[in-house]
């Protein structure tokens, strides 16, 4: 068997994919044959960038396992099993960033022997002669029909012919592949029976398209059956030590231009699929192909002939009949118009056709949902989730029994969502309404029975009696840019860049920061200390708040540390929260990252502006006003609760008091909610 790997641009933002050779080393290994493995998880997090590896190393060890060496279908059972004892653990980690991105496959062949499985959306395909048969497909449709709790629930089994070629490629990769017609220059380069020829020819090819190619990310595997080998004799009943099988990578091709060409293949023909062994008590399904094709013509490898006649010049003459000339003209417009209109009803056919299959497509994916729901609410989230995406995609329609299907499924869908995302609506009590002249408040803060109502670049603060809910205006001198609590006061930098407690605005205090220019961004505090973002070199100052005229700043980020780009918000609790601007939460702890959030929750983030907590507070409070709703986790970063309001319109702030009696700033009402 000859082997070729590709890999598409692999350092591109936002994924991470590989591909895996292990071949046996020991006789023994040999009798359970050769091992590949490709995989894909999209969305990447930091934290899983090792997965990959990770996984295709538990699962080479299952399959080499002494205990696993009978048969090759007994090896990829084993492997699998502990592939899916890998991910559960990951799952119970609290690590579910892959679940719904990852895309994952495996192959097993001792000639003429086949056995495979995948999860995901990466393509298996076989190529005998003219013909590219998807045959990861029956997985795909089994999938759907019965979904398992496992990642990994079914084989299928199958034999392979000499010169049968097998492909594995990623999803993005497969589709640029079809719609640019690149399979089908693929297929007759990849049967010639050089190995050499094959890579000059896929190069050539790849060169030829590298343009479009720029913008595709994924890999391509394949593995080439050149000629079948004799069934090996019974091993010799030693038990030589196990080694560990080689790991065999080829140089992967890296391609960074950009353009588009047209190109359309119809589609990717499907083998039929016969003998059927029966039910095991296994946790993994096992189905066997014995790979028989009927003799049909070939889809992808033949190219489409259009034959063009040439037209000819008709002249008419002026000195004929005029009536006649009319009567050939209003036929002409009838058979136009004629023409047009069942033009239109395909057209109208077609597109209901297209929203009916996407309805019935997110309709199932919402019963696969409803079966794991109690067992794996969190993958019963994803899935309802992806159902909501696909349903929406479905523009408003017409047609009044789909679009009564249509809503009914989307109703569906979303409560289901509500109830696993703990989504409440709402209506808050109205506290206070700030109808005090031009002054517009941005932040609240909360002191005793007192609430103090900030606004940017004022001369002024403004005080609330939460009892008596009377007010008043307390006035400085100099404009006040940036506010926060301090101890059991507040603390304020002017517009000059001195530092003064509310209590004695009159002492204040100079910054000294460690580096120039600075633009200080947000202001928070902990302790005797103060913390300031500074968005110029995306660092925090940390100063010690002591009694001399002037603070010295001192860096508090680690050097190495990571840190995020752009930040719209910052809290203190001890660790120093950072919320980015796609809406991924970082926590750092003494100058480190420890932890980044990504929100996995519905309604879909779309803008968090604001978080809020403290040393004395278990969650943390989110401001998102596109979706009108305070998000409020645990510091975990699992769901606590979502709250809802139609009054939420125009959130500023928001603020938590001792008895966990939750404050909200909406443009100048003040509403509080009772947890």
């Amino acid at each position: 068997m000859q082997i070729l790997e590709f890999h598409f641009n692999p350092k591109k933002e936002g994924k991470v994919f590989d591909s895996f050779v292990f071949e046996p080393e020991s006789t023994y290994e040999k009798k359970v044959g050769n091992l590949y493995i490709a995989g894909e998880i999209t969305n990447i997090l930091s934290q899983n960038r090792l997965l990959l590896n990770n996984l295709a190393s538990v699962i080479r060890d299952g399959y080499y396992k002494l205990s696993s060496r009978n048969s090759p279908l007994g090896a990829i059972k084993k492997g699998l099993q502990e592939a899916n004892k890998f991910l559960e653990k990951q799952e119970k980690k609290g690590n579910i960033s892959w679940l719904g991105n990852l895309n994952f496959a495996i192959i097993s062949i001792k000639e003429p022997e086949l056995n495979f499985t995948k999860t995901g959306n990466i393509k298996i395909l076989l190529v005998r002669e003219k013909e590219i048969i998807d045959i990861g497909k029956e997985l795909e449709d089994k999938n759907e029909k019965s979904p398992s709790l496992k990642t990994f629930s079914r084989i299928v089994s199958g034999r392979v012919s000499q010169n049968d070629r097998i492909l594995i490629l990623t999803k993005e990769v497969f589709d640029i592949f079809v719609k640019e017609e690149i399979l089908a220059e693929v297929s007759p380069i990849i049967q010639q029976s050089q190995t050499k020829k094959i890579e000059k020819g896929l190069k050539n090819i790849f060169n030829k398209h590298k343009k479009i190619l720029g913008d595709t990310a994924g890999l391509f595997l394949l593995v080439s059956i050149e000629k079948l080998s004799k069934t090996p004799k019974e091993a010799i009943n030693v038990l030589a030590p196990k080694k560990k099988p080689s790991l065999n990578f080829s140089a992967s091709l890296g391609f960074f231009y950009k353009k588009k060409f047209a190109g359309f293949i119809n589609s990717i023909k499907k083998g039929v699929f016969s003998k059927r062994l029966p039910q095991t008590k296994s946790l993994i399904g096992i189905r066997t192909i014995s790979f028989l094709f009927y003799k049909t013509k070939s889809i992808i490898s033949g190219s489409l002939d259009i034959a063009h006649k040439k037209t000819k010049k008709v002249f008419l003459s002026t000195s004929g009949n005029i009536t006649k000339k009319t009567i050939i003209l209003i036929i002409l417009l009838i058979i136009v118009l004629v023409a047009g209109f069942f033009v239109s009803q395909i057209q109208k056919q077609k597109h209901i056709q297209e929203i009916q299959a996407t309805l019935t497509e997110s309709q199932e994916i919402m019963k696969r949902a409803d079966n794991i729901l109690k067992k794996n609410p969190g993958k019963a989230n994803l899935l309802l989730q992806e159902a909501w995406q696909k349903i929406s995609t479905i523009e408003e329609e017409k047609e009044v029994s789909l679009k009564d299907q249509i809503n009914d499924c989307k109703k569906s869908i979303k409560e289901r969502l509500f109830l696993l995302n703990k989504v409440e609506y709402i209506s808050p009590q109205c506290v206070y309404e700030f109808k005090e002249g031009k002054f517009s408040p941005q932040r609240i803060f909360i002191l005793d029975k007192n609430i103090y109502f900030f606004e940017p670049n004022s001369k002024k603060i403004y005080r609330l009696d939460l009892t008596s809910k009377k007010g008043e205006f307390i006035n400085f001198k100099k404009e006040v840019k940036f506010a926060s609590e301090f101890q059991d006061s507040l603390i304020f930098i002017s517009s000059k860049g001195k530092v003064f407690l509310l209590e004695n605005p009159s002492q204040e205090k100079n910054l000294n920061f460690p580096y120039h220019p600075v633009n200080i961004k947000y202001l928070s505090d902990f302790g005797k200390n103060l913390y300031i973002f500074d968005s110029t070199k995306k660092e925090v100052v940390k100063f010690r708040f002591e009694q001399k005229p002037d603070l010295e700043g001192k860096f508090w980020f680690n050097q190495k540390t990571e840190k995020p780009s752009t930040v719209r918000s910052m809290a203190i609790d001890g660790s120093i929260w950072l919320v980015d601007k796609d809406n991924n939460l970082w926590r750092f702890f003494k100058g480190d990252l420890r932890d980044k959030i990504t929100f996995n929750i519905f309604p879909f983030v779309k803008e968090i502006t604001k978080i809020s907590t403290n040393y004395s507070l278990s969650y943390l409070y989110l401001l998102e006003p596109p979706e009108k709703r305070i998000i409020i986790l645990d510091k975990k970063g699992d769901l606590v609760k979502q709250f809802i309001s139609e009054r939420f319109d125009s959130l500023k702030d928001i603020s938590v008091d001792e008895n966990g009696t939750v404050y909200i700033l909406n443009n100048k009402k003040l509403y509080k909610i009772q947890i």
